[in-house]
Order: C-alpha cells, then structure tokens, then sequence
C-alpha cells in the first residue's frame, strides 16, 4: 500500500472515529424504519426518518480529492445542512454537513477532509486544529488526544 493511501486511510479513520464519538453521544432515535431520504453523489442507502444518508463516488471528484478519495457513507441529521462548495473545484473538503443558527453562526459540523500529514506531525496538527476550533467556539474543550489503532490502521486521534 502506498505512503499516500496510508495518510488518506489514516486521516479518514481519525475523523471516523470523530464522527463515531459525537453521534455516539446523541440519544437515539432509530426505529429501525427506512424513509429513502438520500443525499450522495451516487449510490442509495436506506436511512431512518431523522436523517439523511451522504455516500461519496470517485467520479464526483476531480484533482487531489480523486485522487486521494477513499469510500465512506454516514447518516446526518435532517437539520443539517450540507456546504454546496465541499468537494468542488479546489476544496480540502470530500463532504461538509453543520447545524447552524437561524442567522448562520455554525453550532456544530462534521467534514471529511483530504489530509497530507506525516505521522510524526500528527500531534502539531491535533494541537493547531484544536487551537483553531477553540477559537470559533468559547465552550470547546479537548478531553482526550492520543494514538490509536482502528482495525489495520495506526492512527490518531
């Protein structure tokens, strides 16, 4: 596998585990009940009634997304809304969701990024990105930052 790949694959799996961690938290509302709302570039993937399912296409992506794209699906809450520039033209961004206010200051978002960090400046990116949110969010607070594994893949979070 190349060097490339493993930072991709490493990079997605720390924002999985992201993603796992914040709507791990939420109460669940699943019913197990299929209602068809899709948001995906291709592809279908039943979801319940409270969310929205985006599932990604290589051929949706042009440049440095293509070719650094690595398949992935989640469900978002129907609430939020999905930023229409992520994944287009020159964009980091594969897919970026955020519930915001009425008047557009973002409460919280989720984005999967392409990501070009070797493993020794992990930990220097995980403290700049965290910087870089407790400024836009004055209740933020860092509660864990390590390694971690995920299945085959070193990774961190």
């Amino acid at each position: 596998m190349n060097q490339q790949l493993k930072r991709t694959l490493l990079s997605l799996a720390g924002l999985g585990v992201f993603l796992l961690l914040a709507f791990g938290s939420l109460d669940s509302t699943n019913e197990n009940t299929s209602s068809g709302n899709r948001s995906s570039n291709s592809g279908s993937r039943s979801t319940n009634t409270d969310t929205t399912a985006y599932v990604n296409s290589k051929s949706d992506f042009s440049g440095e997304l293509e070719d650094n794209f690595v398949e992935f699906t989640f469900d978002y809450p129907n609430s939020w809304k999905r930023d229409p520039k992520a994944g287009k033209g020159s964009s980091e961004s594969f897919v970026k969701v955020q519930n915001a206010t009425s008047n557009g200051v973002t409460i919280e978002n989720f984005a999967v990024v392409w990501l070009s960090v070797l493993r020794d400046g992990l930990p220097q990116f995980a403290r700049q990105f965290s910087d870089g949110i407790a400024g836009g969010f004055p209740e933020y607070k860092k509660v864990s930052e390590g390694e971690i594994r995920i299945g085959s893949y070193d990774g961190y979070e």
